[in-house]
């Protein structure tokens, strides 16, 4: 099974681990982004450089990638 874009694991991460109050601001503060730079990749307004896609693929698959 192919491994999930970054906009995948970026909604699987707020679905799961990083869902309910307070997830959007944990999950920013694990990627070393502000929460606005997080909701911008969601929306598909701006795409994660290199370096940060590489930690939302690290983040995912310690939390996510597992339970496949």
């Amino acid at each position: 099974m192919a491994t999930p874009s970054y906009s995948e694991q970026l909604t699987e991460l707020r679905s799961g681990p990083y869902a309910g109050r307070g997830g959007v601001f944990a999950l920013s503060h694990d990627l070393g982004v502000h929460c606005n730079t997080l909701k911008s990749w969601r929306n598909g307004s701006r795409e994660p450089n290199y370096r940060h896609r590489q930690a939302i693929a690290k983040l995912w698959a310690a939390k996510c990638g597992g339970a496949r």
